[in-house]
């Protein structure tokens, strides 16, 4: 796994660290990044493997990924596993 700590993020002011990670079953990785700053104080984001920004001002981790999921698609919420292999299939 890369070092995801005191990262850049496009498009995000100072620098980030990962505070949780899921693994899809595909193989991807995705990460809760917090601000090294600010901390608990700003919203997270989430970002892949390849620091490329999925979703930002996160306050409930990895539900707010699937609820913006589900929120696209009109369906129920997924689980975690089918829900990170259907946005890594997407991308």
């Amino acid at each position: 796994m890369k070092n995801m700590q005191r990262i850049k993020i496009k498009g995000h002011n100072g620098t980030w660290s990962a505070i949780s990670n899921r693994r899809t079953s595909d193989g991807h990785t995705l990460f809760l990044m917090e601000h090294d700053v600010h901390g608990e104080d700003t919203a997270c984001l989430i970002i892949d493997e390849n620091a490329e920004l999925l979703l930002e001002d996160v306050v409930n981790g990895f539900g707010d990924y699937a609820y913006a999921l589900a929120s696209e698609t009109d369906t129920e919420i997924p689980d975690s596993q089918s829900l990170t292999r259907r946005v890594m299939v997407a991308r």
